[in-house]
């Protein structure tokens, strides 16, 4: 009878272990659905919109940068996991056991446990490569955020330029829709050729061609725009913003300093850090792990008791992780080639930029204070000149045309001024140094 009741209940023992390590679920609610996509690209349309605004919706809404905190979350989960140890193996095995009748209390009988020992200081290597990961996945974070305001501020000073530059044009075609006008009525007074009104009519419809090419820049711009914000529905009546002509610097002698608090040196940074602890970790996994094993049991019919270990020591005879350790010395000289090569790249567009945005700061400031005054005067002098027949029409034309020229200079020297103020103000990174606007020294 004892045999027959001890049968049953380590039948049911090992049929209840398996189920739990096949991890059978209990019911059709265990499983989690999936979770459905969400799509926030709803319409919105807004009387206006500030640079500040612009770049906070980016912050939010940007894929580049979802992509990123994305990021940050995977390597939080592998510093999580850095640290955890091996779990321990349970063993149950039962041995001599008469095939006649399959009583396994005729058996040996033994229960084992089974635990992986790191050796060489592995986990706390591990710990410190997954924490210098979690860092560099947060600089890049941050140096993405500075990448897309950047192109955020970039794009805006495009739309507010292209905004100018339409307003200019409606200027410039209303100008030539009166001169039209005024040769229309001075035909009709006999006091110049009808061929000066075609000439007037012409221009009239050339400066309306113009100003509906200003439109499609102006969408193409603002499309840009809307992209980088990660806003394509978003429809805006006005930007408001200001366009300022001349702009400060720190010295060149500051651009270490400058350059060593960038987001992206500071991600280059870390990234050598943690190819150096990846490298520890390279040594250390030469060292394998120890095996340890305990167990104990009853054999020959309950007689004997049985207490048995084990210690298993991989011997390193073949594979002592050379070419780990090989590729993580090399990580840690690319790093470093990066690093400098970062520098040389900043320094190099901290100097571009600069060059650039001071020759254009010279030409707005020259062209306002002298040719922009006399390019007005001269098209007022010779409108009036022409309403009383002193002038002829192409006269007209070459003032209205040199006024013309001389705004739409002002404006594309204007803003390569304050695109270049917000490249120069990502190149100093985040060192709490504004570029605010202020007043060149006379030349």
């Amino acid at each position: 009878m004892g045999a027959a009741i001890a049968r049953p209940r380590w039948l049911c023992f090992f049929c209840a272990l398996a189920c739990v390590c096949a991890g059978v679920p209990t019911r059709a609610g265990s499983v989690p659905a999936p979770a459905a996509p969400v799509h926030s690209q709803t319409a919105l349309r807004v009387d206006s919109l500030k640079l500040e605004d612009a770049v906070a919706v980016a912050l939010k809404e940007n894929p580049e940068l979802k992509g990123k905190r994305a990021a940050i979350s995977i390597a939080e989960g592998r510093l999580r996991q850095a640290g955890a140890w091996p779990n321990p193996v349970l063993e149950i095995s039962a041995e001599d056991v008469p095939a006649r009748s399959a009583d396994i209390s005729r058996g040996k009988r033994v229960i084992e446990m089974e635990q992986a020992v790191s050796l060489g200081g592995k986990v706390g290597w591990r710990k410190r490569a997954a924490l210098l990961q979690l860092s560099l996945a947060e600089a890049e974070y941050q140096a993405a955020v500075r990448e897309v305001s950047f192109h955020v501020q970039d794009r805006f000073v495009q739309v507010l330029a292209a905004q100018e530059r339409k307003t200019l044009a409606e200027v410039e075609a209303a100008l030539a829709r009166e001169i039209a006008t005024l040769a229309e009525a001075l035909v009709q007074a006999g006091a110049v050729s009808p061929v000066e009104l075609t000439k007037a009519e012409v221009e009239a419809a050339k400066s309306q061609g113009e100003l509906e090419e200003t439109e499609v820049h102006f969408q193409s711009v603002e499309a840009g725009l809307r992209k980088e914000m990660g806003a394509p529905a978003l429809q805006v009546a006005r930007y408001d913003g200001e366009l300022a002509d001349e702009i400060i610097w720190p010295d060149q002698e500051d651009l270490p300093g400058l350059f060593s608090a960038h987001p992206a040196m500071l991600a280059k940074s870390l990234k050598k850090e943690a190819a150096q602890a990846q490298a520890g970790l390279a040594r250390a996994e030469a060292w394998p792990d120890v095996s340890l094993k305990a167990g104990a049991g009853r054999a020959d019919g309950d007689r004997a008791s049985i207490v048995q270990g084990m210690i298993a020591f991989p011997l390193p005879l073949f594979n002592r992780n050379q070419g780990s350790v090989q590729e993580a010395k090399a990580a840690i000289r690319l790093a470093e080639a990066e690093q400098e090569s970062l520098y040389q790249q900043l320094r190099q567009e901290w100097e571009e930029a600069t060059n650039r945005v001071g020759q254009a700061m010279k030409q707005v400031k020259r062209y306002r204070r002298d040719i922009l005054p006399r390019a007005e005067k001269v098209l007022s002098a010779v409108q009036e000149g022409y309403r009383e027949g002193k002038f002829r029409y192409i006269e007209v034309l070459e003032a209205q045309r040199s006024l013309a020229g001389a705004r739409r200079v002002v404006l594309e020297s204007v803003s390569t001024v304050n695109r270049g103020r917000w490249q120069i103000i990502l190149l100093m990174g985040d060192t709490g140094v504004t570029v605010p606007p202020a007043t060149l020294p006379k030349d």
